[in-house]
């Protein structure tokens, strides 16, 4: 798993791991189902429609297929493209750090991480209503130091809840040392 590729410092516990919420990826495959099956129906219905054409529009039904398929073959590359950005971009609490790995390409990745000690404040933004009924937002994690170590990731489940465990798991931490 990926969570296993992290390096843990000695006495590390990951406390939680948490990716886009399951809403979004399911809406985007469904959208992209839908982008799959409109050329056949968009086919059935010019069929249908007993309209003269200029040409025989049987005449041309092999190369329909064959941009069909290559239709479906630029669908299955977004699919991939989109399951390989959910899968790869994840959040990961542990006792001592906030590590955030974010995929922007399939050759590019940016993995952010700072020390809880270091954890200046955390926010969160729910915006809208699906957002609030399925309970997702935006995790905002600042450091005191540099703005360019901070952690900022979208459409993350139960917001709330991960605010209260980094600042309790930074809590801890600081009254360790």
């Amino acid at each position: 798993m990926l969570v296993d590729k992290i390096n843990l410092e000695s006495g590390e516990e990951v406390l939680a791991m948490s990716r886009r919420h399951k809403f979004l990826i399911l809406l985007e495959c469904f959208s992209l189902l839908l982008v799959a099956v409109l050329p056949p129906i968009l086919y059935i219905f010019v069929v249908r429609s007993n309209e003269v054409f200029l040409f025989d529009i049987n005449v041309y039904f092999p190369l329909m297929v064959y941009l069909y398929c290559v239709w479906l073959l630029g669908i299955w590359i977004a699919l991939f493209v989109a399951w390989t950005d959910y899968y790869l971009d994840i959040l990961v609490i542990t006792n001592h750090r906030l590590i955030m790995t974010n995929q922007t390409g399939f050759w590019r990745r940016s993995i952010s991480s700072f020390r809880l000690e270091r954890l200046q404040e955390v926010n969160i933004e729910i915006d809208g209503l699906l957002s609030t009924l399925l309970d997702f937002g935006t995790l905002r994690a600042e450091t005191a130091g540099h703005g360019d170590e901070d952690i900022h990731m979208n459409n993350l489940p139960d917001p709330k809840g991960l605010k209260a465990l980094i600042m309790d798991a930074a809590e801890a931490r600081t009254q360790k040392d």
